[in-house]
């Protein structure tokens, strides 16, 4: 970050020396304030967008009718907008109109206060005309100015303040609040992508379960979980939400698949042992088409659906072969699905613990492979009359199970199975 803190000093430098008052802005100077390590250098300047332009040698417009222009340094990339005012979102997202502006004027038309601060990093100063250092120190997240004027202008800010509140474990204070959970501020024209990158903000971040809570009190958790798994006014299970106040940072995939598989739709808890509702085929594909819907990428969507598709191969039975632990902790996604598992383990205090005998399961087999290349393979059986088909599948999957399950399995042993099998089969077939 210091060699990156050290190229938006020389941007600065350079459009000052040109005349330009320059300064550095919004999250970077919270992050600063409040000593932690900035992100992204967002740089406001009073310098026009063909000023800027001229000034450095590699640009990108990228919305140069707002103002703002990419200026490449090296392999870095640095975000510099002019001053300006806004005028009327009729989108709900973006100003119709912009017109320049001073540096005050310009901090007046951000979201919170927290971000409406600017930093001189070469004199290492901050200026604050939004009181945005009093509410870091209080720990608040307020509007700057009407908070219903600043979401009628942008309705993802309303999710925003509940990602701020949430990953930094602040407060929203009261008014703010309220136009929160004003329901006339639909996040409907809002495009998926940037709902899904705030959600997954929420998720992957510290205090999940903050946000987690934070979005079924507002109301916004029709936008961003399918509504057939938790219809609106569904409450989240109480073991859901404590599963999220560990201090262990959930990756995404294994986040979205212990939200779904705590919903009662998908997996029910009976008698000590969970189990597939008949709700369970609709629900996977209703999530995975909002994981689409979304805009999840391939990579999440098929790790949270593989797995809840362990969970449910676990689910289906109350007792638990070593083929079966083999098979399910071999897949791609099979270690997290065992960590999710041991989350829905302490859902319920009477619940049948099994995760001890696949902890034992794994640590047996650190140095030999969970699934290892099968012994008997599909040619043994043509050679022996079966032809492809259901039964020539369930028998190898059968003979596969043997393996797994029995350390003393060889070909020999295998062989004498299919031979029993195949005299099975043929004498149901006559």
């Amino acid at each position: 970050m210091n060699d990156k803190l050290q190229k938006a000093k020389w941007i600065i430098s350079t459009l000052r020396s040109a005349g330009f008052e320059t300064m550095i802005v919004g999250g970077a100077v919270r992050d600063h304030y409040m000593g932690l390590s900035p992100k992204d250098l967002d740089i406001a300047t009073e310098a026009r967008p063909e000023q800027v332009e001229s000034l450095f040698s590699h640009t990108i417009s990228v919305g140069k009718q707002f103002g703002v222009i990419l200026v490449i340094v090296e392999k870095d990339s640095f975000e510099v907008a002019t001053f300006r005012k806004d005028f009327h979102y009729s989108d709900g997202r973006h100003p119709d109109k912009v017109e320049f502006a001073s540096a005050r004027e310009d901090v007046l038309r951000r979201d919170f206060t927290i971000n409406g601060l600017f930093w001189d990093p070469d004199k290492d100063e901050i200026h604050d005309w939004v009181d945005g250092c009093r509410d870091i120190d209080n720990k608040i997240i307020r509007c700057i100015g009407n908070p219903h004027e600043r979401f009628q202008e942008d309705r993802l800010r309303i999710l925003r303040a509940v990602r701020f509140a949430s990953n930094l474990d602040f407060e929203i204070e009261p008014q703010t609040w309220e136009a929160v959970c004003d329901p006339r501020y639909s996040l409907d024209r809002i495009s998926k992508e940037r709902i899904r990158i705030e959600f997954e903000k929420i998720l992957t971040r510290s205090h999940a379960a903050k946000g987690l809570a934070l979005l079924q009190k507002s109301g916004l958790v029709e936008y961003v979980i399918s509504p057939f798994c938790y219809p609106p006014g569904a409450l989240w299970p109480d073991s859901l939400i404590k599963s999220f106040e560990e201090e262990t940072l959930w990756q995404m995939e294994e986040a979205l698949a212990l939200i779904y598989g705590a919903s009662e739709k998908m997996f029910a808890f009976q008698n000590s042992y969970y189990r597939l509702t008949s709700f369970y085929p609709s629900c996977m594909r209703q999530v995975k088409k909002f994981l689409k819907e979304m805009t999840f990428c391939n990579k999440t969507i098929e790790g949270c659906m593989e797995i809840l598709e362990i969970l449910s191969q676990f689910f289906k039975k109350e007792e638990w072969p070593l083929s079966l632990i083999r098979r399910q902790m071999g897949r791609i996604w099979g270690r997290q699905a065992f960590d999710v598992l041991k989350r829905f383990e302490r859902f319920h205090h009477d619940c049948k613990r099994k995760s001890p005998a696949i902890e034992k399961v794994l640590e047996s087999f650190t140095k030999n492979p969970l699934l290892p290349q099968p012994i008997i393979t599909g040619d043994t059986l043509l050679t022996h009359g079966f032809k492809p088909g259901p039964v020539f599948s369930s028998v190898l999957s059968e003979l596969y199970d043997i393996q797994l399950s029995d350390p003393h399995a060889d070909h020999q042993m295998l062989l004498r199975r299919l031979e029993k099998i195949k005299k099975e089969y043929e004498k149901n077939v006559m």
